[in-house]
């Protein structure tokens, strides 16, 4: 009897320790195939459906993303009201949806109704340096004028170090200064960015007005805008190092590169070059819909999960040298 318990105990000793040393299983380096276990076509690595090592497919282990290009999580996390890859801003993005294209064809439409600045425009490479000055000008108070905004500064700067921007003060609020570098500007390979940018930095004066004008909006538009200039002051005042997509998906950028895509591909007949203007949520295909259209992407991965499936989409616009 005790001969045969023995010899029992033994057996399951030695299969216990036979499991645990020949197999894919933790170590202090990770998931190890201690004995090779897993066949030729896989892969001892971590599987999240039992929370533990397993032999996986090598065609289901994808390398992990890289954070300066895609969107992370847990940047996203600390204002979520910021981004519009965030459950809390889904009705954002259905709104500004909406509002974009509505405003985007009304301002395409006014310029094109403007036969010589519609030709000009058209030809806005070959023109001389004052012309095109001259155009961007009036693109400007068409837009402003569009918009019902208080006009932001519009500054032609050849000193500063940027090409274009938008300058603003959450805790001093006024309609903003638009600055451009003419000479950073046109020499740009995309002969149309000069307008594209006037625009996009224009729009950023209707969305701040919205946040914190004399007439700001209290509705989720507002508050959403918001809460994205708030965190793109933090991040532009500490040198923060954010990735391509962070930035990108704050709701302001979002929209302003959403508003400055429609109307210039409108004006040029999609001649323009967007490849590098915001993500691909504020790209256009040439049927006119969005590359990716976060609303009803979200309806059908569900909210929490659209970060995930957005940065799945854009593994097609990465590039490793974001």
């Amino acid at each position: 009897m005790k001969t045969t318990t023995y010899l029992a105990l033994t057996a399951v000793v030695l299969l216990n320790w036979s499991s645990l040393a020949w197999a894919c299983s933790f170590s202090t380096a990770g998931c190890q195939d201690i004995g090779n276990t897993c066949g030729p076509s896989q892969v001892c690595a971590f599987n999240p459906e039992i929370g533990n090592c397993a032999c996986r497919a090598r065609s289901l282990i994808t390398p992990p993303l890289d954070p300066k290009f895609f969107a992370n999580q847990d940047f996203q996390a600390k204002v979520p009201s910021a981004f519009v890859l965030q459950p809390q801003t889904l009705p954002f993005v259905q709104q500004s949806l909406i509002k974009t294209r509505i405003q985007g064809h009304a301002l395409f439409n006014v310029i094109h109704a403007d036969g010589q600045l519609s030709d000009s425009i058209s030809r806005f490479s070959q023109l001389q340096v004052e012309a095109k000055l001259n155009i961007l000008k009036k693109v400007f108070q068409m837009e402003v004028a569009l918009l019902k905004i208080a006009p932001p500064q519009l500054i032609f700067d050849k000193k500063t170090l940027r090409a274009t921007f938008f300058d603003f003060d959450p805790a001093h609020p006024s309609p903003g200064r638009v600055i451009l570098n003419p000479d950073l500007l046109f020499q740009d390979p995309i002969p149309y960015a000069p307008i594209l940018f006037l625009i996009h930095e224009t729009r950023h004066s209707e969305q701040f007005q919205l946040a914190f004008g004399p007439k700001s909006d209290p509705g989720k538009l507002g508050q959403v805008y918001r809460s994205a200039f708030v965190v793109q002051r933090a991040i532009l005042d500490k040198h923060l190092s954010v990735s391509f997509c962070d930035f990108l998906t704050l709701a302001n950028e979002y929209e302003a590169f959403q508003f400055g895509n429609l109307v210039t591909g409108a004006l040029t007949s999609g001649k323009v070059d967007t490849t590098g203007m915001g993500t691909w949520a504020s790209q256009y295909l040439p049927n006119g819909e969005l590359r990716i259209n976060l609303y009803n992407l979200a309806q059908k991965v569900g909210p929490s999960s659209l970060l995930r499936a957005f940065n799945e989409i854009e593994k097609g616009q990465y590039r490793p040298s974001h």
